[in-house]
């Protein structure tokens, strides 16, 4: 019984180490995709907000046409269609605001293209001063700023 096993084991193990090295031969083989990772490309900034920020200072903050309210502008931000304009205005400045207001929402309404439909602007502590909703709207000073 002894050599019966050995000649089942003699012929089983090699068939079976055969069958495992064809595997690992027919992995091999196997043309493996490899998904290369693609840059990030960098944000880039609202071509919109670059043109409002460009016609804000060629029409009101240039040469004879320089407004203070154009002065007290420090960032402009565009998400969707709200315009966020943020300045170095004292809080309870709210006349201020509202030349802001209208200034930037003249330009950045005029221009159908651009989608914008808000203005929001902010003093220097970061709170709402100003606002104007729709084309149809007036600025209004906000009750806090």
């Amino acid at each position: 019984m002894f050599s019966r096993a050995l000649v089942v084991a003699g012929v089983v193990t090699p068939l079976l180490l055969w069958a495992v090295f064809r595997q690992m031969d027919a992995a091999k083989s196997v043309p493996v995709v490899v998904a290369t990772p693609r840059p990030v490309p960098s944000p880039s900034p609202d071509l919109r907000a670059v043109a409002l920020r460009q016609s804000l200072r060629q029409n009101f903050g240039a040469g004879a046409s320089a407004t203070a309210w154009h002065r007290s502008i420090q960032s402009l931000e565009v998400d969707g269609d709200k315009v966020t304009v943020n300045t170095d205005l004292a809080p309870g400045s709210r006349d201020l605001a509202r030349d802001v207001c209208g200034g930037v929402s003249g330009v950045a309404f005029s221009r159908p293209g651009w989608g914008f439909d808000a203005v929001d602007v902010r003093n220097r502590a970061g709170v709402l001063s100003a606002y104007r909703r729709g084309i149809g709207g007036h600025c209004e000073t906000a009750s806090i700023g």
